[in-house]
């Protein structure tokens, strides 16, 4: 994600990036030495942007765009529709999409979180990477693919044969193991995290007194309307293993 601002942009060039979002797109543009413009994720529009708000001098001058669903920090997720309508977007401004799935094999409530690259035409215009890190807990071993265009996966690999070098065998080994194995330690993962959010709710509906909405399926939770706590309480949560 760091990479392809540096194989997209000049200096000059927009990045549509989410707000609020994952601070590292911002470092990308940075090194590329172009601009952000923000989309804001408001839950008015079910923390998704909204492509008819974006100016038409940031429409001019985008040339990537980043979306991540299931988003952290927001929990939301994207239905295909959503994900047909960014397609059609980029084709319209001529803006590559830059899907970051890193939470694509969580999802609650028995549904699994949609990949833009479900969409019609999603390759045409763009990408979605995937990291290890939140699947298999590998969070630092830097291990992670992209998908999609092939012309961009190219350009990433040239970037990449310049400026890095390969992972330890030993990583990559490790990542096969887990991508090729039975992903039962996943499906426990997903129950675990599940059973999480379910207590931490039900917790949160017990002292404040009326339903809390779960935004199935999804990671995190956001707790976006503090007057659900009235008082408002102080909330200390420890985990620890025994």
């Amino acid at each position: 994600m760091v990479q392809l601002p540096q194989i997209l942009l000049n200096p000059g060039d927009v990045c549509l990036v989410p707000d609020p979002g994952y601070p590292d797109y911002w470092s990308g543009v940075a090194l590329a030495k172009a601009e952000m413009s923000f989309l804001p994720l408001k839950e008015d529009n079910r923390f998704l942007p909204d492509y008819e708000a974006i100016s038409e001098e940031d429409r001019r001058r985008a040339k990537l765009i980043f979306l991540n669903y299931p988003n952290n920090p927001t929990s939301a997720t994207a239905p295909l529709s959503f994900y047909q309508e960014t397609v059609e977007f980029a084709q319209r401004n001529g803006i590559v999409v830059a899907s970051d799935f890193a939470y694509g094999a969580i999802g609650f409530d028995g549904e699994r979180p949609v990949s833009f690259l479900q969409a019609e035409g999603a390759k045409d215009v763009g990408i979605e990477f995937y990291t290890l890190s939140k699947t298999y807990n590998m969070a630092g071993w830097r291990v992670g693919f992209a998908l999609g265009n092939a012309e961009i996966i190219s350009m990433i690999n040239l970037l990449q044969d310049y400026i890095y070098v390969s992972l330890f065998g030993g990583i990559q080994s490790a990542a096969a193991a887990a991508l090729t194995s039975p992903q039962d330690c996943v499906d426990e993962l997903v129950a675990r995290y599940e059973s999480r959010r379910n207590a931490f709710y039900d917790t949160l509906e017990h002292i404040g007194g009326r339903r809390v909405p779960r935004r199935a399926p999804s990671l995190a939770g956001c707790l976006c309307r503090p007057a659900i706590l009235q008082p408002p309480l102080p909330i200390c949560c420890c985990v620890r293993p025994r």
